[in-house]
C-alpha cells in the first residue's frame, strides 16, 4: 500500500507564512518550503553554508539526509535577498547556526518540528497538516503539478533514488487532468460535429 501524502494548498502555504510572527522562523520555513529541506537538513545549516557574495549567482550548500544528494544549490534572488537581510540583522558568523535556539545554538529537528505546528495551529490547519515535513511534500506536489519533471523533482529534493521521488507524480487530480488535456491536445485531431 502505498504511503498517504499530505500537502499544503498553495492558498494554506501563504496563509501559514502569513501568521509567523517571527522572523527567524519566517526565513527557515520559507527556506524550508523552497527548497524542500527536511527538519534535520534546516537545522545543520550555517551561516557559511550560504554563498551570498553575488546576490543573482547565490547558493546554499545543504547536506542531506536519508543518504540524499548533498551538494550546492542556486537560490533565488528574493530568497538570496531575504537570506542576507536575515544574517546581516541577527549578525550570524559564518560557523554560526543559521536557525539559533535562545541559548545560541542550533535548533533541534525538535525544535523546528514544535515550532511548525505552533504556527499551523494558528494558521487553523487540519490536524494532519500540522507536521513540518508538509513543507517537503507542498513543494514536491507543487512543482509537479506545474509540468516539472520526475527527474527535475529528484535532483531539487535531492532524492537519490526516481522512486522516492514518484510518488508526488500519482497523487492530484490536477496534475492527472493536465496530462491527460495535453496528451490529447498532442494529437491535434478535429473533432466533427
Amino acid at each position: 500500500m502505498s504511503e498517504t501524502i499530505k500537502w499544503l494548498s498553495k492558498e494554506e502555504y501563504n496563509h501559514f507564512i502569513s501568521v509567523i510572527d517571527n522572523k527567524r522562523d519566517s526565513v527557515m520555513f520559507q527556506l524550508m518550503y523552497f527548497y524542500g529541506l527536511r527538519r534535520v537538513e534546516a537545522s545543520w545549516l550555517k551561516a557559511g553554508s550560504l554563498d551570498l557574495e553575488n546576490r543573482f549567482e547565490s547558493k546554499l550548500r545543504i547536506k542531506a539526509a536519508k543518504n540524499g544528494v548533498s551538494g550546492m544549490y542556486a537560490l533565488l534572488p528574493s530568497i538570496s535577498k531575504m537570506l542576507l537581510d536575515y544574517v546581516e540583522e541577527f549578525e550570524i558568523e559564518d560557523d554560526s547556526p543559521l536557525f539559533r535556539s535562545k541559548k545560541g545554538g542550533h535548533l533541534s529537528p525538535t525544535q523546528i518540528g514544535r515550532i511548525f505546528k505552533k504556527y499551523a495551529i494558528k494558521a487553523g490547519l487540519k490536524p494532519e497538516l500540522q507536521h513540518v515535513h508538509v513543507l517537503r511534500h507542498s513543494i514536491a506536489i507543487h512543482l509537479a503539478n506545474a509540468g516539472r519533471t520526475a527527474e527535475e523533482v529528484q535532483m531539487h529534493l535531492r532524492h537519490k533514488d526516481i522512486g522516492s521521488t514518484m510518488k508526488y507524480y500519482r497523487i492530484t487530480d490536477e496534475r492527472r487532468d493536465k496530462v491527460q488535456i495535453n496528451m490529447l491536445n498532442s494529437l491535434q485531431l478535429r473533432l466533427n460535429n
